[in-house]
């Protein structure tokens, strides 16, 4: 009876330390703008694709542990590039076939790329390599044991597709598509976000690359599979510089029997879009800086436990984010760090804008006030507090007005 006893009075013990208030979060701050610029004139467009150098053997990143670790890939790991030029305004938008972007890595090839400004975007595929994230959080729950040589595979393939695509940069049209199609289903039971937008870069009638925004997870792929897999993205981008980047994908699930079936649909959606020329766009592109409100393990840990879940929060999570602007003429694009499901989207959806998720950093799940308060969609998931949305929405409010055309500084 004594050694029982003990044992909980041990675990009493533990988890009063853990609870105790060991951490606090800084005060809110209002959204800082470190990045403004704007051009006119002749828009110049370049594209690239690298394979990127897997470190093999490595685990499969996407899902908790255990992981399996395998030797080879179905098909090439990929960066992809676009690099916009207007006058002294340089942007480029680079896609690794990975699950999730770690803040230090978009950070440090936005730093090393001498570009105005770099989206550094995964395609959230749940097959891909792992081990490149440093932190204990990103080891733990996404992708596991930390690799160096996995981390330079990504740094250096995507500063890699940006140089590229720079240098053969050349003048080329826009064309800019929207429609909606039900290629995703919703994981929570609401509606799952069916809007498509189609940004076409041609040169002489020809494609130079394309940009195609939908809102649907990569998971159809086997949790346990035998090799890598960039899953239908990589199969709708194929050998060439499209990139699939998702919209509001928190709570969409792609809706197919398979990789390949799944991307034919994609593409045969994106191809029935009637396009719109751009004439003259004008190219804006700004990053802000916003204070995430402080996180709420309540929802994710029995109640006994919050405390101590907060501490850890506290210990791992980012206390920052970017959020960024694109205006390409009438188009413009959000990007935002987190998976942003279709309700938190249409509550910072403003001025015509249109959000992309995952780019430059990662904060988890996003839902809006009203659904964090219901415990509903995938709130339950979410590592911070229910005002998200409205910091987030103050970032793109100042990141859209800094990206104006005539705004830059």
């Amino acid at each position: 009876m004594r050694r029982p006893l003990r044992l909980l009075l041990l675990l009493t013990g533990l988890l009063a330390l853990a609870s105790a208030p060991w951490f606090s979060w800084p005060d809110p701050a209002p959204p800082r703008v470190v990045l403004s610029a704007s051009a006119a004139g002749e828009l110049s467009v370049g594209a690239a694709v690298v394979d990127l150098a897997v470190p093999y053997p490595v685990p499969v990143a996407g899902y908790a542990p255990p992981r399996p670790e395998v030797d080879r890939a179905v098909r090439p790991l990929r960066a992809r590039a676009v690099v916009l030029e207007q006058g002294p305004v340089t942007f480029g938008l680079v896609s690794l076939e990975v699950m999730n972007m770690p803040g230090d890595i978009a950070a440090e090839i936005q730093a090393r790329a001498g570009l105005t400004e770099a989206w550094v975007v995964p395609t959230h595929t749940h097959s891909s390599f792992g081990a490149y994230d440093r932190s204990r959080f990103g080891q733990l729950f996404n992708v596991g044991r930390f690799q160096e040589a996995a981390r330079r595979a990504l740094v250096e393939g995507a500063l890699e597709a940006l140089r590229r695509a720079r240098a053969g940069a050349a003048p080329a049209e826009v064309e800019v598509a929207h429609g909606e199609s039900a290629l995703a289903v919703g994981r929570t039971g609401n509606a799952a976000d069916p809007r498509l937008t189609r940004v076409r870069f041609t040169r002489a009638g020809a494609q130079v690359a394309q940009w195609l925004v939908l809102a649907a997870h990569p998971t159809l792929v086997s949790r346990t599979p035998l090799a890598l897999d960039p899953d239908y993205p990589g199969a709708v981008a194929a050998d060439g510089p499209t990139l699939v980047l998702q919209g509001a994908m928190g709570d969409a699930s792609a809706s197919g029997p398979s990789v390949e079936a799944f991307a034919q649909r994609v593409t045969r959606a994106f191809d029935a879009l009637t396009p719109e020329v751009l004439a003259a766009p004008r190219l804006g592109v700004a990053r802000v800086e916003v204070t995430l409100p402080a996180p709420d393990a309540t929802r994710m840990v029995p109640w006994p436990f919050g405390r101590a879940g907060y501490n850890f929060a506290c210990l791992v999570a980012p206390q920052t984010a970017p959020v960024g602007a694109l205006r390409l003429g009438p188009l413009s694009l959000l990007a935002l760090p987190g998976e942003m499901s279709f309700a938190s989207a249409r509550a910072l959806e403003h001025d015509g804008a249109r959000v992309l998720s995952l780019v430059g950093s990662y904060i988890g799940y996003v839902e809006p006030a009203e659904v964090v308060a219901l415990s509903g969609g995938e709130s339950p998931h979410q590592y911070y507090g229910g005002t998200l949305v409205q910091t987030l929405r103050g970032g793109t409010e100042a990141a859209l007005a800094a990206a104006t055309p005539g705004a830059g500084r």
